[in-house]
């Protein structure tokens, strides 16, 4: 009898670790459209609470982060200064973002510092810097033989846009300033 009531419990554990489905972490990845000319390089802090984890230093406009795994469920302060900054007090502004277990993000700070010195948004959207977060960002091509590609309006003085393959298909169409396309696979 103890034999089969063994049997029977283990046979329950495995039964309940196998319906338990593992949880991944969250990936951002980090992009530096912020045009404004006064912070072509900036300096990123991240923190939680008053303990700054990381900083980007010198982070170039127009580049990107690697994708790196992130902490669930609690806020993380991102700050933002410019590339002379010495901490995370010379923060000129500053994010707060929570991530989700099993998504991958994409977030991307554009803009610029003070509106009033540059060109207006034509569809009147505000071009304060700000970061613009994508949820669901895909870390692969959705199949062998195609690369994804997804679109964000980060031009703070232009239209909407439509984005067209040479010779081809309208793939994104009327894209506002800050807004995202929706991911588009293409040939190489």
């Amino acid at each position: 009898m103890k034999r089969c009531t063994r049997l029977l419990f283990v046979f329950l554990l495995l039964a309940m670790v196998g319906n338990v489905r593992a949880q991944t972490l969250p990936t951002i990845q980090a992009i530096h459209n912020v045009s404004d000319p006064s912070l072509d390089k900036i300096d990123l802090y991240v923190s939680v609470s008053i303990i700054v984890l990381t900083t980007l230093d010198n982070f170039a406009y127009r580049t990107s982060t690697d994708t790196i795994v992130g902490l669930a469920g609690i806020p993380i302060d991102l700050g933002l200064a410019d590339s002379t900054s010495g901490s995370v007090q010379d923060t000129l502004k500053k994010f707060t973002v929570i991530l989700e277990n099993d998504k991958n993000y994409l977030g991307i700070g554009a803009g610029v510092l003070n509106p009033a010195q540059f060109a207006p948004n034509p569809d009147g959207r505000d071009t304060e810097v700000n970061l613009f977060v994508y949820e669901n960002a895909k870390l692969s091509a959705s199949s062998a033989g195609v690369v994804d590609v997804l679109f964000m309006h980060g031009v703070t003085d232009a239209p909407a846009i439509d984005v067209r393959v040479v010779g081809g298909a309208t793939i994104a169409n009327d894209i506002q300033y800050g807004d995202f396309g929706s991911y588009v696979s293409l040939p190489p």
